[in-house]
């Protein structure tokens, strides 16, 4: 059966933290789109900052690392895309080992 992934979100409450190795030039921000849980659109983003390194780095965010303008809580959202977007007229962007730790595979698949 396929999945229509514009129609899958996940609950954010379970994941303690994602964290990838990235490097290149420029700032980015790390944007999740989001939702409260339960709502039945889409109401804004959840936002990191972060400045990129010509070496490899590892970056960790928390769920206190992100802001909302839209008044979302990770604690209630609902995620579905996860962007990086660059804050400069031009960025580099490598990106490597992408883990989402606290949820399970099974937490992750399911409808």
């Amino acid at each position: 059966e396929a999945i229509d992934s514009a129609s899958v979100w996940h609950d954010l409450s379970i994941i303690d933290s994602i964290v990838f190795l990235a490097k290149g030039t420029g700032a980015l921000t790390f944007q999740i789109k989001a939702r409260p849980r339960g709502a039945s659109a889409s109401t804004g983003w959840l936002k990191a900052a972060f400045v990129l390194t010509p070496n490899w780095s590892r970056f960790v965010f928390r769920p206190s690392d992100f802001s909302s303008a839209e008044g979302l809580s990770w604690s209630n959202a609902q995620a579905r895309d996860i962007l990086w977007v660059s804050r400069d007229s031009v960025a580099d962007l490598w990106l490597d080992d992408i883990r989402l730790h606290g949820p399970r595979l099974t937490d992750l698949l399911r409808r």
